[in-house]
């Protein structure tokens, strides 16, 4: 396959593959790379203070493995059901996201996950026997 010009066609792929939060079945819809960046861009903007612990976040370091460099932190976490979403993003220290994982803030009560789809599956079948008679 050649180019009108005669060179090598490329071809580009126009989406990303859907990509979901390891661990959980819930989150359907993909991170947008530069919409987080977007909302990274936003929070920091009025540089608030960490949303965990009260402290000042040091937003202008050059280091972001800094324990009190900015990251930006889930409120309600992806995998207990949370959404990638500006209004479930806050700002917090490196340090604090970190130490809180996925668990909740004191006081925050998480939403009750989904309950997963129900599959079922034969685990025993009997093939050797004969088939029941009907009855008549």
């Amino acid at each position: 396959m050649s180019a009108p010009n005669g060179g090598p066609v490329i071809l580009l792929r126009d989406r990303a593959a859907p990509q979901t939060c390891r661990g959980t079945a819930t989150v359907n819809e993909k991170r947008h790379t530069t919409r987080r960046n977007r909302y990274r861009r936003i929070i920091a903007r009025d540089q608030p203070p960490c949303h965990i612990c009260g402290g000042e976040i040091l937003y202008d370091i050059g280091d972001h493995l800094h324990p009190l460099s900015y990251q930006a932190d889930h409120i309600v976490p992806l995998s207990k059901g949370g959404s990638d979403t500006l209004d479930n993003i806050a700002a917090s220290h490196r340090r604090c996201n970190q130490s809180r994982y996925n668990k909740p803030l004191p006081g925050q009560q998480l939403p009750e996950p989904p309950k997963p789809v129900g599959v079922t599956f034969v685990t025993h079948r009997d093939w050797w026997s004969k088939p029941a008679k009907a009855r008549s």
